[in-house]
């Protein structure tokens, strides 16, 4: 299994934006990590 250091379960999903943020990421990069690529994702599915 591999995940990032600070995401020992799913429980700690919630705790990802914190996370990314502390390692430098925009609130905009955070976004697009976290909304943008699935947004992207489903508009190619969908069409």
């Amino acid at each position: 299994e591999q995940s990032p250091r600070d995401l020992n379960t799913i429980a700690d999903l919630q705790n990802l934006v914190p996370i990314l943020s502390r390692r430098g990421y925009s609130a905009a990069d955070v976004e697009g990590i976290l909304a943008g690529n699935w947004i992207r994702l489903l508009k190619e599915v969908w069409g």
